[in-house]
């Protein structure tokens, strides 16, 4: 998309509002030495904010060439992962569950990214659908992000166990193979 510079600044500094909204809402931080020690101060500042505007304006570009299937993948890979390698590189053990119950809130982030692409006038075929993510996208997301940030496997399971997205998955019949997937695997969770 052509965008002036300063709308373009303006769009990517909305986007990551979302993220730091999203931060704060969950009790991620993490330690930056660009950020200056005030009270109140950003959590996505100097070199992190850079990274994270690159692939927030690669993935709004990219999700008007794409299909809805890929456009999950794309604001996946270019968005979501770089916000998880900053959170994976920084945060500390302690935070370690507050960032596995932010992990669950990461469709609903993904659809608000989303929502602000079409707000800003990007186009995509993407949004001709429903913004939220299927159950099956929601559970691939679940597995990737646990994986992505080194927890096991039993976690995800566990939380798609838990939040109903198997039996959605199932009683749709939309991904049988997903469904035995998890299924297979919740056979090895002992605390399922």
């Amino acid at each position: 998309m052509n965008m002036a510079s300063a709308s373009r600044a303006e769009f990517i500094g909305q986007a990551i509002d979302l993220f730091e909204d999203f931060s704060e809402q969950h009790g991620i931080s993490w330690k930056n030495i660009d950020r200056p020690f005030e009270e109140g101060a950003a959590i996505i500042y100097g070199s992190d904010y850079d990274f994270l505007s690159e692939g927030i304006w690669k993935a709004a570009n990219l999700l008007e060439t794409v299909d809805r299937g890929l456009a999950i993948l794309v604001v996946q890979d270019y968005v979501i992962e770089r916000y998880l390698s900053l959170i994976d590189q920084n945060h500390s053990p302690s935070q370690s569950k507050a960032v596995e119950q932010g992990i669950e809130g990461l469709s609903e982030l993904t659809s608000k990214f989303v929502e602000t692409c079409k707000n800003w006038g990007f186009k995509s075929s993407f949004f001709d659908m429903s913004l939220n993510l299927s159950n099956s996208e929601n559970a691939l997301m679940y597995l990737r992000t646990y994986e992505r940030l080194g927890f096991p496997e039993s976690c995800a399971i566990r939380a798609i166990i838990d939040n109903g997205i198997l039996q959605a998955i199932d009683a749709q019949k939309s991904n049988p193979e997903l469904v035995d997937y998890i299924k297979e695997r919740a056979l090895d969770c002992p605390d399922l």
